[in-house]
Parts: structure tokens; sequence; C-alpha cells
């Protein structure tokens, strides 16, 4: 059974459940819209050619007595029921039937996008009315080898020991602090809290809005890393060319006003534009 949302003022509706229709075009191929092949080849490795997408509801077609039904004001909703249990490495999509030329058609998302899905229902939302159901396919993933995920394991909790130490090293010691232990030390922090964030909060991507959180975290503490360590080359750099304590005293004056803000600063712009722009690469199953 499939349940339909839909305010259209004063007009008749209807809503065919045709769960026969289910075999006769389960073969039918799958359609995407090109922002959707970006993403799900960005995420994952594309759709399987070889293996047809398996149909995870019945057809469900909608009308209504209006005329125009191909660009409605506010979107339909639909919940579907699933007849199979989605499994790993399939990617659940909302659909709707295009016929074409010869009585050939396929299935397409075009106006149609999901909402939100479990094992037993998907919720998908449409701006026009048509034949639709909810499209489970088959996308190619890697495997993960058991090896290198110990290897990871192991070597991110012996870079976190070392780490640690190194950055009580850097703070308590007062006798070897200067500018140059500075940015060993914000270095150190965070390459520190990037490890951590990755051992214990890299798997959790059962809430979208979590995960994203921990993407964009984890995005912004690597390429503060990098920048620190591009400042750390910097200050020697400068630090060998002018080898005088008067301009030694120079570099440092100006390293210690700007670090900072250009430690901390260049990496938020640079995540606040990934996440403006492509927000939807934030908090996916390899993001």
């Amino acid at each position: 059974m499939s349940t339909l949302s839909l305010s259209v003022g004063p007009s008749a509706v209807g809503l065919v459940s045709s769960p026969g229709m289910s075999k006769l075009l389960a073969e039918a191929p799958l359609v995407l819209e090109t922002e959707e092949q970006s993403v799900l080849h960005e995420t994952h490795k594309g759709l399987l050619q070889e293996r047809s997408p398996v149909l995870l509801s019945d057809v469900m077609s909608a009308f209504v007595s209006n005329k125009d039904t191909q660009n409605l004001s506010s979107p339909v909703t639909f919940v579907f029921k699933h007849s199979v249990t989605p499994r790993p490495r399939q990617k659940v999509f909302c659909v709707f039937w295009e016929p074409g030329q010869k009585g050939c058609g396929h299935w397409s998302t075009k106006g149609c996008w999901m909402v939100g899905t479990g094992d037993t229902s998907t919720t998908c939302q449409c701006t026009h009315l048509s034949s639709f159901a909810v499209l489970m396919a088959h996308y190619e993933g890697q495997e993960e080898d058991p090896t290198l995920a110990v290897i990871t394991y192991v070597g991110l909790s012996l870079s976190l020991l070392c780490l640690l130490l190194a950055a009580l090293t850097f703070l308590l010691c007062k006798a070897i602090q200067n500018t140059s232990t500075s940015l060993h030390l914000q270095l150190s922090l965070c390459l520190f809290l990037a490890h951590l964030l990755f051992l214990t909060a890299i798997d959790r991507t059962e809430n979208k809005v979590l995960c994203a959180i921990i993407a964009g975290a984890l995005h912004y503490l690597y390429l503060a890393s990098f920048t620190w360590m591009l400042l750390e080359g910097l200050h020697l750099f400068l630090t060998a060319r002018n080898l005088t304590v008067v301009n030694y005293s120079g570099v440092s004056r100006f390293m210690k006003k700007f670090m900072l803000p250009v430690g901390y600063g260049v990496p938020a712009v640079i995540v606040a534009i990934s996440a403006a722009s492509r927000p939807h690469l934030y908090g996916t199953p390899a993001r």
C-alpha cells in the first residue's frame, strides 16, 4: 500500500496502485538526471550497467481533474511501502515512468526526489503526476580490506600518542618556546583532533546531519593542518633568508601577528565555500 499527500484545491483526485505492472516494467532502463549522475559518480563508482534496477515497490499512478499536472506549484508527497528490503550496495531512487516512441519507455528521476527512506518505506516528492515507483539500483563500491583497516587504526592510534606528547612538550617546556614551537604546537593540535575524530566518528553515517557535520569538521581540520605546514615552511624560508638578529625579530613579529588568522581563517573560508557550493557532498557514505 502507498499513500499520497496532495493539495490542488477543489479537484477530483485519483490514485491507482498496480502491483502487476512491476513485473512488466522490471527490466526497463533507468535514466538519471545529470546532477544525480555526477553525485553518484563522486560518492560511489557509478551504477552497475550489467545489473538491471529492481522495483522496490508497486507502481502507483496518480491523477487529478486539473489539466496541468506537469508543473505543480507545490510538490506531491508519496509514501511507498517496500516489497523487498534494500541491501548494501543498492541505491534507492524515486522514479516515474516516462513513455517513449514505439511503445518503449524508461524510468526517470526528472522532477522527483527522495525525502527519506528506511527498511520498510520510502517517502518521495514530485512536481508532476504520472506513474511512480521506488527503484533500487546496484552501484559499484570498494571492498574494505580488513588488513588495511587494522593498519589504519593502529597507525592513527600511535600517531595520536606521539602528537599528544609533542603538544605537551611544546606547551609545557618554557625554555624552548618561540615562534617555531608555536607553529609546531598548532600543527600537532590540528592533526590530533583530526585523527581522533576520524577514529571515533568516521563510520557514523546513519544520521545525515551528523555525518555532514563530521565530514565538514574533518575537511576543516586537515585543511588547517596543511595550512600550518605551509606556515612552518614559510617561517623556515624567511628565517634562513634573514639571518641577522634584527630581521629575525621582524620575521617573528610578522608570524605571531598573522599566523593564527591565516592558520585557522583560510581553511574556514575554503570549507564555507565548499559547503555553500556543493552541500550534498557532505554527509554521504563516502564523505
